[in-house]
């Protein structure tokens, strides 16, 4: 029969001498009454001989139900077969039954493997330097919450407290009486994040219409018992830096080329300088940036920056930010301007790769006034005068 059609529960599978060998719980008898356990036999996991029936309960044993989760352990030339049994009268707990074939016949090995008065199942065994280990799961009907007849009560929280900012587990939280700060944040709030300023955390609270508000080093939050109401923030190490602010012909986000004129505010590592600051927001820059003009406001200073060659040179310039620099990078102003015997004279954006005729005829509509001499055109080149 094909993989598909083998209808168990709790597969088990073990590899001896070639060939594939798989154990597991019969689904028909899961939940009622049972008496067996049976393998089926592969050479390619996909094509499979069974169900051979491997162990079928004696007359007057004494477990009859939770056959349950069969794995089976080859060892010093035996097969030891690692079960879950149980009864109307008795607990489930962890059994072993023995063969010398993987195949069986098996047999009951020994006593109960788990405590007694424990309901224990799914018994696997970790072999560790010739030492076995069983491990087994402690099933719920021993917890004592989940017991029928049980009353659960829950105690309201003696104080509620929200966490966030460069934590790694943000939330509300009902700490203990008496944990400290420092013992919410390890143990609820999983520690800090490597951007967090172990300086600078922040505390407010907003009780009976009074708000108050401090501030705490994570030394000091070892002693700081929080109050029902705190509002708890770790400070990223980027909010406590300086910064400056960008403003111009920058785009707000990397990703768009919008040429309107955009505001950011910028953090920097004290002993950055200017020319650093244009090399780490070159994605920013927009083709219209005039990076030959950009200037820094710093209170009644304006401080001219020539970052032309910051982009494609590891200079990095004598001028160095300080809090509260406004730096501002202007929009390039490339112009044509045509004057003369034309009907619309003035200043045209220029576009590269065109020549006069287009700045006269686009730009100015209907192109030459009547009484224009077509034949004598002057172009004059900014700066040098150049004719």
């Amino acid at each position: 029969m094909k993989t598909n059609e083998i209808n168990i529960r709790d597969p088990y599978v073990l590899l001896h001498q070639g060939r594939y060998y798989l154990y597991g719980t019969r689904s028909e008898t899961c939940w009622g009454e049972a008496d067996g356990f049976d393998c089926y036999v592969s050479s390619d996991r996909e094509n499979w001989e069974g169900p051979v029936e491997i162990f079928h309960r004696p007359e007057g044993f004494w477990a009859d139900r939770a056959y349950w989760a069969p794995e089976c352990l080859a060892c010093n030339g035996g097969f030891f077969l690692i079960t879950t049994l149980g009864s109307a009268e008795c607990k489930k707990g962890i059994h072993v039954l023995y063969s010398t074939s993987p195949l069986g016949p098996f047999v009951p090995w020994g006593g109960q493997l788990t405590p007694p008065d424990w309901s224990c199942i799914d018994g696997t065994v970790y072999l560790e330097d010739g030492t076995p280990y069983l491990i087994f799961s402690h099933s719920f009907e021993d917890n004592p919450l989940l017991s029928p007849g049980c009353e659960v009560r829950f105690n309201k929280a003696s104080s509620i407290i929200s966490l966030g900012g460069a934590v790694k587990s943000p939330g509300v939280y009902q700490p203990l009486a008496g944990q400290t700060l420092y013992q919410v944040i390890e143990s609820y709030g999983d520690g800090l994040l490597n951007s967090a300023d172990e300086r600078v955390i922040s505390v407010s609270n907003f009780q009976n219409g009074q708000y108050s508000a401090r501030q705490l080093s994570m030394e000091q939050a070892k002693s700081y018992v929080p109050a029902d109401g705190d509002s708890i923030n770790i400070t990223s190490g980027s909010q406590a830096m300086p910064y400056v602010t960008i403003t111009g012909a920058l785009s707000a986000s990397s990703s768009s080329s919008l040429a309107a004129a955009s505001r950011i505010n910028y953090n920097f590592i004290p002993g950055e300088t200017a020319l650093q600051l244009v090399r780490n927001i070159a994605p920013r820059l927009l083709a219209t940036s005039d990076t030959s003009a950009i200037y820094i406001l710093r209170g009644s200073q304006k401080i001219h920056v020539d970052a032309s060659a910051a982009l494609t040179s590891a200079e990095i310039g004598d001028i160095y930010l300080e809090q509260g620099d406004i730096v501002v990078i202007p929009f390039s102003q490339l112009t044509v301007t045509v004057t003369g015997a034309v009907r619309n004279p003035g200043s045209f954006t220029y576009v590269p790769d065109r020549n006069t005729d287009y700045y006269i005829k686009v730009n100015n509509s209907s192109g030459y006034d009547t009484l224009s001499r077509t034949y004598n055109v002057t172009v004059t080149t900014s700066g040098s005068g150049s004719q």
